[in-house]
């Protein structure tokens, strides 16, 4: 069995030597470990983020921990993707989520004091024929950098219940392997309505009527002066619209597109509601 095992690793990789590139991606797990942020949660004032906060976005905590009589801890389960990606001009997943990861909120009282996550971070190494000879390299990348207050929440579900005034608009944003991460700024009326990340997702209520939702980089970054595209839905009350953020090559900002429900739904059930988490310093 080992015989035939060594057998096929041998030829796949003789295979690939043949080729102008191949490389192997590893992803393994990463803590981070982040305190007093200074970052506010779009539509809130720049005060930590309460239990009221994370529990409204996130959802109810898998476990709690008892700290002392005014300190506890919420942890948030997920698996994480450990593995090998063999890269043969693209990458060939064989991986699967055998890590256990998680998001640890720590409160004072009712305040957010810092966040613990375990994560994804991937090293790759590459090779390739070039007329010089074979060249190669080593690159590193993180799902989300240890410098961003970051947490992850639930996958896409759908909302149980539209009032009765107001349209369901979707805005997602699918999950780009970058090396710098930008987030992506959404608002309609003058008003930020979401803040998206690769990967992520967020639900809004819309008054009925014609809304115009536009988008652009989160200040700070480098791309801020890039004004992105916008687009106009007419609502009806009850109905549900999907809005997917994406970038294009070139010197833009983030561009909106309007998508059928039946592509949207297939391309946004992997997405995650994430927030930036505010913790009191």
């Amino acid at each position: 069995m080992y015989r035939r095992i060594f057998i096929f690793w041998c030829l796949l990789i003789l295979a690939l030597t043949q080729t102008g590139c191949f490389g192997l991606i590893v992803m393994t797990p990463q803590d981070c470990d982040r305190s007093g942020d200074s970052i506010s949660l779009p539509g809130t004032s720049k005060t930590p983020s309460t239990k009221e906060d994370v529990r409204e976005f996130f959802g109810e905590s898998d476990e709690i921990i008892t700290i002392s009589e005014s300190k506890e801890a919420w942890i948030y389960k997920k698996d994480i993707w450990c593995g090998v990606i063999p890269v043969f001009i693209l990458p060939m997943p064989i991986i699967f989520p055998l890590c256990n990861g998680f998001d640890r909120i720590d409160f004072r009282g009712n305040e957010a004091m810092s966040l613990h996550s375990k994560k994804e971070y991937g090293i790759g190494f590459f090779f390739g024929l070039t007329p010089y000879g074979l060249g190669g390299g080593v690159i590193g990348q993180e799902q989300f950098p240890c410098g961003d207050n970051m947490l992850s929440g639930p996958k896409y579900s759908k909302a149980d219940k539209i009032p009765d005034t107001a349209g369901l608009v979707y805005l997602y944003r699918q999950h780009q392997q970058e090396f710098i991460i930008k987030s992506y700024i959404i608002k309609t009326d003058n008003k930020v309505i979401a803040t998206l990340y690769s990967g992520g997702y967020n639900p809004y209520f819309s008054k009925s009527g014609e809304n115009e939702f536009s988008a652009t980089y989160e200040t700070g970054t480098t791309y801020t002066e890039w004004e992105g595209t916008s687009v106009k839905l007419d609502i009806k009350a009850g109905q549900v619209y999907y809005i997917k953020a994406e970038d294009r090559p070139g010197p833009n900002g983030p561009h909106l597109v309007i998508v059928a429900p039946e592509v949207a739904e297939k391309e946004i059930a992997n997405c995650e509601r994430k927030m930036k988490l505010l913790t009191a310093k």
